[in-house]
């Protein structure tokens, strides 16, 4: 870990200037009036639209100098009094009373800040989707212009007069005998389209490298729950094997409920650290659930029987985390447990941490 805390200005700061209130991102943090936070290796921030999750975030980024891959667009300017005055950089004024405090390392000092510090946000993946579409679509444009000049060079015919020829001559014998390969020699290919959720979890794999901190803002956008649980376990995998901090804005239950994860409520007054099966989104979308149980348990909708391919590598798991031939026995024979035991464990991050009695609640 290499935060350990933040202190970020509260109501009390602000009252020096009566008007300040108004503007962002001071009224967000008046409203909040949090003061000091204790980060642990996962900490996130909870809160429903407009909860100042966000802002706690780009402030955190600007004060550790964080890359980001779109601009961020911040509303810093305020003017004191109704007839003009003194110009503020409000925005940069907060990020400058933010105080960090360092993890402490072995030698009794200061740890110091990684290189890689990044804030990733849904906008750097729209951005990287909307790059590829653009792209294409000139490649389909170019594509389209290239062939009617290949056409018009096919029908013009040519004449060698001497080397200023020599590339169309190339041209018009290449047309001739391959418009394919022709067409292919003027024009980029086209970059691969994943789809959304395919290219988010790609982007955040490329992203998150060994020895960082990593300021994700609602990560859960673009992404299906499968791809969430996948990133979850990128998350985990990062946490525990490859030294990465991570400051998390979600309201979305795959990432409240990481292991080990700090979560602040920031809908609560005042902001404190809270169970995430205790927030109000998670309580939302238990008892949806819970209106529908008799559904999901009686239907014949269950999970799909398992090819051989994918219950051979279940036997090979259950005997990685050393269940007992007892217990395999019991399960073997069974398409119900099996789907339900092969979809835990290749969905949890540690398979060594995992009760599958307890899981299941069935054996």
């Amino acid at each position: 870990m290499f935060l350990k805390s933040a202190y970020f200005p509260g109501f009390s700061y602000f009252t020096k200037e009566t008007c300040i209130h108004n503007y962002y991102p001071a009224k967000v943090l008046a409203k909040l009036d949090i003061l000091d936070m204790e980060f642990s290796n996962i900490t996130i921030f909870y809160g429903n639209n407009g909860s100042g999750k966000s802002t706690l975030l780009n402030l955190l980024a600007e004060k550790l100098s964080c890359e980001r891959k779109t601009r961020f667009f911040k509303d810093e300017e305020w003017v004191v009094g109704p007839r003009g005055g003194s110009v503020h950089k409000l925005f940069d004024e907060c990020v400058d009373a933010v105080d960090l405090t360092l993890e402490i390392g072995e030698n009794g000092k200061p740890i110091d800040l990684p290189y890689h510090r990044k804030f990733i946000t849904s906008d750097d993946i729209f951005k990287v989707l909307d790059s590829k579409k653009e792209f294409n679509q000139s490649v389909v444009a170019k594509t389209k212009e290239v062939n009617e000049t290949g056409k018009r060079l096919l029908n013009d015919g040519y004449s060698y007069r001497g080397l200023g020829d020599f590339e169309r001559l190339k041209d018009y014998n290449m047309m001739r005998k391959s418009p394919k390969r022709y067409i292919e020699s003027k024009v980029s290919k086209k970059k691969e389209q994943l789809s959304n959720g395919e290219t988010s979890i790609q982007y955040y794999m490329d992203m998150i490298e060994n020895d960082g901190i990593y300021l994700l803002d609602e990560p859960e956008n673009c992404l299906s729950p499968l791809y969430q649980l996948e990133l979850r376990d990128l998350i985990l995998s990062s946490r525990k094997y490859c030294n990465c901090q991570f400051i998390i804005a979600t309201h979305s239950p795959f990432f409240l409920s990481l292991e080990g994860a700090k979560v602040y409520n920031l809908d609560a007054e005042p902001v404190g650290v809270c169970n995430w099966y205790q927030l109000e989104n998670s309580i939302v979308w238990y008892n949806f659930f819970k209106s529908y149980q008799d559904l999901f348990e009686n239907s014949s909708n269950q999970l799909p029987i398992l090819t051989n391919e994918q219950f051979d590598e279940l036997m090979e798991l259950l005997k990685e985390i050393q269940c007992t031939e007892r217990f395999i026995n019991q399960v073997r024979g069974n398409e119900e447990y099996l789907s339900k035991i092969y979809y835990l464990l290749t969905h949890y991050s540690d398979l060594q941490e995992i009760d599958l009695k307890a899981e299941l609640g069935i054996l």
